[in-house]
């Protein structure tokens, strides 16, 4: 269910499975976790913006 749910959303948004793959893995290796996507992003667009050149280098931190 999950997976129709989310293909259906990615179809809805225009989003290219490979494009999201690609994004997702770059903030990954620019330190951030998928928490911080969770909460950071809501969009295609927030994540473009998070992994901007002038975007400062995320440190993730056990608080």
């Amino acid at each position: 269910m999950f997976r129709e749910a989310l293909t259906e959303q990615m179809t809805f948004r225009e989003i290219e499975r490979s494009q999201l793959i690609r994004q997702v893995d770059a903030a990954l290796r620019a330190g951030y976790d998928l928490d911080d996507l969770v909460a950071q992003t809501s969009s295609m667009e927030d994540l473009d913006a998070l992994l901007e050149p002038t975007s400062h280098r995320h440190e993730h931190t056990n608080e």
